[in-house]
């Protein structure tokens, strides 16, 4: 951890500074939340750092986790590629990884053995000169 990082975490939260750093912080997330769903889940809030813990704990807490693996377990399930006019190998390929990158975040293990089946199991190739089978 270098120092600056160091220094961030070991902030503290109390003070004059904290007071106007949190201040500052609560103004810019209310200009950025305006009319938004997300400003919903500020209501009420005092302290920029509060609002942060409102709106990490809402959009990313572990219920938004689990719906996001469920999510990312069906889009697998039904991703397939067929040819390069109807779904490009590279957006094929780049949807793969979003999905591995979300299970990986909420720890959900695929190895990569894993990973190189779901990609050959999903192309469905019409051209019978093509199929491996």
């Amino acid at each position: 951890v270098d120092r600056e990082a160091q220094i961030i975490y070991h902030a503290s939260h109390t003070g004059a500074m904290f007071v106007r750093d949190t201040k500052k912080i609560l103004g810019i997330l209310k200009e950025l939340t305006a009319g938004t769903d997300a400003e919903t889940w500020m209501k009420g809030k005092k302290c920029g750092r509060q609002a942060m813990i409102a709106l990490q704990t809402h959009y990313d807490g572990e219920s938004e986790g689990e719906r996001r693996k469920q999510v990312a377990r069906a889009d697998l399930e039904k991703l397939f590629y067929r040819n390069e006019t109807t779904y490009s190998f590279e957006k094929y390929i780049t949807k793969l990884k979003q999905i591995f990158n979300v299970l990986e975040k909420y720890n959900v293990p695929v190895y990569e053995e894993q990973k190189v089946q779901y990609l050959l199991d999903k192309v469905n190739c019409p051209n019978p000169e093509l199929k491996t089978e």
